[in-house]
């Protein structure tokens, strides 16, 4: 390589020779793979820009050398075949003088006239000359080709290179034509004037004053000169100028040969900004770009290091790199250097903690690369050392976080089933006082006190569902059931779930299920009852007149069953602004302290959450004043026979059915179930209009189905005005439960069938087929009892929860026993033979899930197994679980319906003898 461009690039890169160069370009062309593609290739084409500079350096020496050993040749040649010439002419001419001298000596001894200088008489004498002129002028001939070969190699000069000639005073007296091209003056505009015409402001006096200095001691100057253009442009030349000599060493010329290096210089420009902009950015990366030699000692860093570390680049290199580790990792450092350097490891990469200047320890993230040379021989690693404290410390503040939340979550699990149970357990004796005194005989004031306990009851028992829902769902331990279930009786029974309260207020309750929608599914039936009575609830709730309608329809997906629901109300509808809102938790349309509706804002947050988990989406369109949609999919299982459409009843297609109804949308419904069977319907607003029709069609209709509210002027039910035409006519009532309208007493006896609404096309089929009617006009202080009589021990140690428990079970007709406590219930279970221990879990003493374990124990030496059945209000998730797990068979969670129980006891064995 040069040793110029060397020099430079050791000054500029700190490359002490050829092979650290050819290093830092390697250690170039890793960090490349690193940055983005334009930054990339300008960093790898950095060797071969290197490369053409070297070259050109080298051929402008060759050139430079050539051009000046040609014109010192050429000068001293001249000079010696000159002097030859002039020493051979004067040697000649002396001895043709001696000659002369010589012939005329001779003619002068013999008496002749001395031969004139003219003369050319003798032979002699005129063969001596004629060879001397001969001489002289081949003499002549070889010193004209000299001058030839002199003016040959002074234009091949001035072809090539910028060529100059000035006095001992710097006056040019010769300029070339490539002085004048790349000047930019004639030349007679140069002649007579110095060089500082083209003279720039690039360099010093004192490099003028050197240059004169050396040249005036007759000593050849070299140099690069930066010279400035007649149209102020500039110009680089590598000068070379040579001093002619006087005999007594005198200069009394100079003559400049100039190479235009101008081209070479911007490349050097270029070479160094570009150096410059990849030094800039090595310096402005964060992470700190590193390089180690195969003896494990650093040999380059950026000055991110002095951020991370703290320590100058300076004092860092030579050390080994593991120095800087704190103790416990240099170990392991220098053994996956190591296994990098034989090669095991191609890509090292670790988290390493570094002993910064301060002493204080940072989390670092080192990866590198393994260096090869040209035959492959690993010699060292480049790579990229990140600081991640800042990381590491969010990470354990997460951590932190972490263990802090999920203590909380602990906290707020325990706090929650604390609270359930202390509620459910007075809520169970509520409910159920409430429910027994439902069954006696009260006069209509007592009756209407009862039914608030139970509906207030009820309503905050909604809310500690609500909470404890919505507690799982966000601790994500709320799983979904998938069990095969009836599809449409989940839709009515939510219907008629909230039928009552919007009957009470007035409203139409309808619930339209579409032909598709298959009659078995698989799914949480539970779970889709929970979003249907929520947003049916919230549709009563929030809607003062009107009606509230719920619709199905289905479309079949592959293996599974996509439902579509749709809620709607006429109610106060939901504000633009309010409706992204509504589906977060603890939100209201109306949040303010005079808000006229209750509830926690829940029930939404809750639903959209069960639907997102049951594979849906939910989503609503609302206008204040005129009411709300809601709409939400969810994706079910398809049934093994999952019969699509309705039961239909035998023997009914083609007959005629009148259908009275004053609201609209529920006779359309009716007729609409009545249609897909064929029957043919016609319908009518009022009694009036019914009757009429039946007067001019006289025995026409086989069957006339009518709202409990068609009266006649006398308020007189529709079926109590038929004509006698009518008589063989099958009836059919739709009553409201929980109107605020009382129903006509006689309206049982009146129809063959009363069938709740919103109309059931189950009910209605069974009610065509002639099927007993499954009348739910609310409590009627009926009982009912078991289907045989059980021994029952309840362990249970709330006194109130006592008196319910014994009361219902014995008005069902079992004989109950009592246990105070889980001990007491251990005693009276193995020393009494029981058909079923109803147990309590959360008791003094002994708590159930002891009880259990000792009572399984002790069967374990008999055949006997006492069916358990726990009675708890732990109904957090895994208390089933941890209650079965404990042996019992059975679960029901506080407070527990009637017919809950009954289904309860029901499903126990006959109880097994003593072994």
């Amino acid at each position: 390589m040069h040793r110029l461009l060397l020099r430079q690039l050791r000054r500029v890169l700190g490359v002490e020779d050829e092979r650290a160069l050819h290093a830092l370009l390697a250690e170039f062309d890793q960090l490349a793979a690193q940055l983005a593609p334009n930054t990339a290739r300008a960093l790898t084409g950095l060797g071969d820009l290197i490369a053409r500079v070297d070259a050109a350096y080298g051929q402008n020496d060759r050139d430079l050398d050539l051009r000046t050993r040609s014109l010192e040749l050429s000068s001293a040649e001249l000079n010696r075949a000159n002097d030859k010439l002039r020493e051979e002419l004067s040697s000649r001419t002396r001895a043709i003088a001696s000659l002369r001298k010589t012939a005329n000596s001779l003619l002068g001894t013999l008496g002749r006239e001395a031969i004139g200088e003219e003369d050319t008489g003798l032979e002699r004498m005129s063969d001596l000359l004629a060879n001397l002129v001969r001489q002289r002028e081949r003499a002549e001939n070889e010193l004209r080709s000299a001058h030839a070969d002199l003016e040959r190699q002074k234009a091949a000069l001035d072809e090539h290179a910028i060529v100059s000639a000035t006095d001992t005073a710097g006056r040019i007296t010769y300029a070339n034509d490539k002085f004048c091209r790349i000047s930019g003056y004639q030349r007679d505009e140069l002649l007579g004037r110095t060089h500082a015409l083209v003279r720039s402001d690039e360099h010093s006096d004192d490099f003028y004053r050197t240059m004169w200095e050396t040249i005036a001691a007759g000593r050849v100057w070299r140099g690069e000169v930066k010279n400035r253009t007649k149209n102020d442009t500039y110009y680089w030349s590598a000068v070379t100028i040579v001093p002619f000599l006087r005999e007594d060493g005198s200069p009394y010329q100079y003559v400049a040969i100039r190479t235009d290096i101008t081209e070479r210089k911007r490349v050097q420009d270029d070479l160094a900004a570009s150096e410059e902009k990849y030094r800039r950015v090595l310096n402005n990366l964060k992470e700190v770009v590193f390089r180690v030699e195969r003896n494990g000692r650093l040999n380059f860093l950026n000055s991110a290091w002095c951020e991370v570390s703290g320590r100058t680049v300076e004092e860092s290199l030579g050390h080994y790199a593991a120095e800087f580790l704190v103790p416990e990792d240099r170990a392991r450092a220098v053994e996956l250097f190591a296994a990098t350097m034989n090669g095991a490891v191609d890509n090292p990469r670790g988290e390493f903690g570094l002993l910064a200047s301060d002493k204080l320890v940072r989390s670092v993230e080192i990866g590198a690369r393994a260096e090869r040379d040209s035959d492959g021989q690993i010699i060292g690693a480049s790579g990229v050392l990140t600081d991640i404290t800042e990381r590491k410390n969010w990470e354990r503040a997460v951590l932190q976080a972490r263990d802090a939340a999920e203590a909380a979550n602990r906290a707020k699990s325990g706090f929650l089933a604390n609270m359930s149970h202390e509620i459910r357990t007075p809520m169970n004796g509520i409910l159920g006082l409430a429910g027994l005194l439902l069954d006696t005989r009260l006069n209509l004031e007592q009756r209407r006190f009862a039914r608030l306990i139970k509906s207030s009851a009820e309503s905050l028992l909604s809310v500690i569902n609500d909470i404890l829902d919505f507690s799982k769902i966000e601790a994500g331990k709320l799983s979904l059931e998938a069990i095969e279930f009836d599809l449409w009786r989940v839709a009515f029974d939510a219907a008629r779930g909230v039928a009552y309260a919007a009957h009470g207020g007035g409203l139409e309750m309808l619930c339209q299920v579409s032909p598709e929608v298959p009659l078995r599914a698989v799914g949480d039936p539970g779970r889709l009852r929970q979003i249907l009575l929520n947003l049916l609830g919230n549709a009563v709730k929030f809607t003062k007149a009107g009606e509230v309608a719920l619709h199905l329809t289905s479309e079949t997906d592959g293996d599974s069953v996509l439902l579509h629901c749709t809620v709607r109300d006429t109610g106060i509808g939901i504000s633009a602004a309010k409706q992204k809102d509504i589906f977060e938790a603890f939100v209201q349309e109306d949040g303010s302290v005079s808000r006229q509706y209750g509830g926690t804002g829940l029930g939404l947050a809750i639903s959209l959450r069960l639907v997102a988990m049951m594979g849906g989406q939910i989503a609503v369109e609302s206008t204040p004043g005129l009411g709300s949609t809601f709409h939400f999919s969810v994706r079910l299982g398809r049934a093994e026979q999952a019969a699509i459409g309705d039961p239909v009843p035998p023997g009914w297609a083609g007959a005629r059915c009148l259908v009275v109804d004053a609201h609209d949308k529920a006779r359309a419904a009716t007729v609409q179930a009545l249609s897909r069977w064929g029957v043919r319907c016609r319908e009518a607003a009022s009694a009036s209009a019914a009757l009429a029709i039946l007067a001019a069609e006289a025995g026409a209709y086989r069957l006339i189905v009518a709202d409990e509210s068609v009266l006649d002027e006398e308020k007189q039910h529709l079926f109590a005005r038929l004509p006698t035409t009518c008589a063989r006519t099958q009836r059919i009532a739709l009553i409201r439960v929980g109107s605020p309208t009382p129903r006509m007493a006689d309206l049982d006896h009146l129809a063959d069938a009363c069938i709740v609404k919103p109309l059931d096309p189950h009910e209605l089929a069974a009610a065509l087929r002639g099927e007993p009617d499954a009348d739910a006009t609310g409590d009627r202080g009926e009982q009912r009892t078991s289907e045989r009589s059980l021994s029952i021990l309840l362990a249970e140690d709330n006194m109130i929860n006592q008196m319910v428990a014994v009361a219902l079970l014995e008005s069902l007709g079992h004989r109950v026993t009592v246990a105070n406590d889980g001990s007491e219930a251990v005693q009276m279970a193995l020393g009494n033979a029981f058909d079923i221990v109803l147990m309590d879990v959360q008791m003094p003493k002994m708590d159930g899930l002891e009880a259990t374990v000792r009572i399984r124990a002790a069967e374990r030496s008999t055949a006997r197994h006492t069916w358990i059945v726990a009675m708890t209000a732990n109904v957090m998730p895994g208390d089933r679980e941890s209650c079965l797990a404990a042996g019992m068979d059975s679960y029901i969670g506080k407070p527990f319906q009637r017919e809950e129980l009954i289904a309860i006891l029901s499903a126990a064995p006959a109880r097994q003898p003593a072994g």
